[in-house]
């Protein structure tokens, strides 16, 4: 998933399609996260758009940092 954005559109806001095509994913899912108001938009009419600030804010919740093993790399046997 692409998490940073062109600087020019560091103050704008992303219409769906657009949200589609940064994170790569269908413009259905983000139709969906939007009527689950999964995410934070902003109504202008019929047009919906998502802020460059909240779309930054929800992918940087959504990152899964890697983890560390402090056994030498390998995973304890569970017993």
């Amino acid at each position: 998933m692409k998490q940073t954005l062109p600087s020019d559109d560091a103050q704008g806001y992303h219409s769906i399609a657009e949200l589609a095509q940064i994170t790569n994913e269908s413009i259905a899912v983000w139709r969906k996260r939007i009527f689950f108001r999964q995410i934070a938009y902003t109504k202008c009419g019929k047009n919906v758009r998502v802020s460059h600030q909240t779309l930054q804010d929800w992918l940087r919740a959504r990152t899964v940092q890697a983890a560390t093993l402090s056994n030498g790399g390998h995973e304890a046997e569970a017993r």
